[in-house]
């Protein structure tokens, strides 16, 4: 007799899949800086795109201390492993992790002609992470996870940077003691465009934040979905005046952690449980098919 033909929805697996932090089974943690490889925090096989390329990880890191700038991993009683990133005084830590970037086409280069179809790993990228801050007393910006546009690892700087600033888009803290989602201009440090209240909630507590970005496509452009706690806050694009697009010849956004302050005290931001995805899936299981 004939086999039998089984048709189905093909299942959800993303080109690739990247968790942070990721100890290795005989780490101790605490591991604080300067002898602190973040690239031991992840199961390496290099940045190799095959079919089999959502079981392996890479995050490579431009790490960047200001003043008393501080780093480390560590596993607080009853929680799970967490980058902490602060400072001990007026100053900053931040961690870009590059391996994560997400690599939009905006549609404002080249035009996409009808039929034109994407390579999976780029149609779709999404991250998902856990955020916290012991900041809280003396709230600050320089707090939080931003995507910023970048041309290579040596100028990738956070928003209120004089010299490493290109603007970007993500979370930071308010001076009322909230996380907010912000968009900045690359024009001058901590030059804003937007600002969006979230849901009242902790900053001592885990709040969990995203953010997707999908590809343009010949009959679309590039979209932007701000997450969070699980719900949707806004839908951005590149089209408008809201989120600024590339300069000449950067050609990635890179999600960089910061946490300290500007104040003479000590604290910063804790990050946890982060996944980025980059494939053909949006975070609603739709396969996009261009």
């Amino acid at each position: 007799m004939p086999d039998v033909t089984v048709t189905q929805n093909p299942a959800i697996k993303y080109d690739q899949v990247i968790t942070f932090p990721q100890p290795a089974y005989d780490d101790v943690l605490p591991r604080a800086n300067p002898g602190f490889p973040q690239g031991r925090f992840v199961a390496s096989e290099g940045n190799a795109y095959r079919s089999d390329g959502y079981t392996n990880q890479y995050v490579a890191q431009s790490n960047r201390a200001a003043a008393a700038g501080f780093s480390y991993t560590t596993a607080p009683a009853g929680g799970p492993p967490l980058l902490a990133v602060g400072s001990g005084a007026a100053g900053k830590m931040t961690i870009a992790l590059d391996g994560m970037a997400a690599h939009p086409d905006t549609g404002s280069g080249y035009g996409l002609s009808a039929g034109c179809v994407r390579a999976s790993v780029y149609r779709y990228w999404w991250l998902t992470w856990w955020m916290a801050s012991d900041m809280l007393a003396s709230f600050d910006l320089r707090n939080g996870l931003v995507l910023v546009p970048a041309n290579n690892a040596g100028n990738i700087g956070w928003i209120d940077d004089p010299v490493f600033n290109q603007g970007g888009f993500g979370f930071t803290q308010t001076a009322a003691g909230q996380w907010q989602y912000s968009s900045w201009d690359s024009a001058a440090p901590s030059t804003l465009r937007e600002n969006i209240a979230l849901p009242a909630h902790a900053l001592a507590d885990w709040n969990q934040f995203g953010i997707t970005i999908r590809n343009a496509t010949p009959s679309a452009p590039a979209a932007v979905e701000i997450l969070f706690n699980g719900a949707l806050v806004a839908t951005r694009n590149w089209t408008g005046a809201l989120l600024e697009n590339y300069a000449a010849n950067f050609w990635r956004f890179v999600p960089v952690v910061c946490g300290g302050n500007t104040a003479a005290a000590v604290g910063g931001a804790f990050f946890s449980n982060m996944v980025c995805r980059k494939g053909r899936f949006s975070r609603l299981g739709l396969e996009l098919t261009e």
